[in-house]
């Protein structure tokens, strides 16, 4: 079989048993690519020749509602579309870029938009030099604690407030000097007693955890340094455009360590006195939590 004869199988595949699948069915388990891969016998290495084919079929049959030759973009002599400056397609490579997403993964993104604008599909080779030709810096990320020690910041009032809602809810509420977070004269909601549920010490479990790598910020992958691109007023790619301030990665105390929860509570023992016991290990790696209402 010829490759002109096999990239027609592709496409002929594509049409009959997949009903012409959009292009976000084509990747991933179970997706068009691999039902053509298995359905047709075909090596797995040929993965971007399946996806080539459908990219250029798709061009010719959805597109311009026309039919598909077999014929490679290189043998028919069409060049292979660009990415226009100050486009949308720009704008969408820098979200994804500065968010982690790599070459591949934003070429996607940008075809799920040129798809739904019934254009044709760019590859990665014209993202990637595309990138090449758009302004951006590469700045290191800057290491904030998950704390604070300024008393006054938001992560301290609210630590303050959460600490004094448990304490009241234990019963001693009165010992509490309350009158530092009323508003106008009156407590919030949340510290006000008589709208909390009583809590009892010998019912309550406390729990810390150990995570593994766990990064949080606003620096997805943890990187020491990461890609910006400069925006304008309205947040799209513009070269001409102002950069964001650095992406910050919180530092944590605990990293390579497995997800556990350890638990720890108050019971009481044959004469009624408080001892502090041990929960056993709630080991969660490579777990998924979800919620109760989940």
């Amino acid at each position: 079989m010829s490759p002109t004869e096999l990239r027609q199988l592709i496409a002929l595949y594509w049409q009959g048993v997949c009903n012409c699948e959009p292009h976000e069915f084509w990747k991933g388990r179970g997706g068009t690519i691999s039902k053509i891969i298995e359905g047709l016998h075909l090596d797995k290495r040929q993965r971007a020749l399946v996806e080539g084919v459908l990219g250029e079929a798709y061009q010719m049959i959805v597109v311009e509602r026309g039919s598909y030759s077999g014929e490679s973009s290189k043998e028919r002599g069409w060049p292979k579309p660009k990415i226009a400056d100050n486009s949308v397609e720009q704008s969408i490579i820098a979200d994804y870029h500065e968010n982690g997403f790599s070459i591949r993964e934003t070429t996607f993104m940008v075809n799920v938009y040129r798809f739904k604008e019934r254009l044709e599909l760019v590859t990665p080779s014209a993202v990637y030099h595309c990138m090449l030709q758009m302004e951006s810096r590469k700045a290191p990320a800057l290491k904030k604690p998950a704390g604070d020690t300024n008393k006054d910041s938001k992560w301290a009032r609210t630590n303050d407030q959460q600490s004094a809602q448990l304490l009241i809810r234990f019963g001693f509420g009165d010992k509490l000097n309350l009158e530092r977070f009323k508003v106008d004269g009156v407590l919030p909601i949340g510290l006000q007693e008589d709208k909390l549920k009583p809590l009892k010490v010998t019912k309550t479990a406390w729990f810390d955890e150990v995570h593994q790598d766990c990064i949080t910020g606003d620096n997805p992958n943890g990187q020491s340094s990461d890609v910006q691109y400069p925006r304008d007023a309205d947040g799209n790619y513009d070269k001409d455009g102002a950069y964001v301030d650095q992406q910050v990665t919180v530092s944590t105390k605990y990293t390579q360590q497995v997800r556990q929860c350890w638990g720890v509570y108050v019971s009481l023992d044959d004469e009624g006195n408080e001892i502090g016991c041990r929960l056993p290990i709630f080991d969660y790696t490579a777990k998924t939590l979800i919620s109760i209402d989940n």
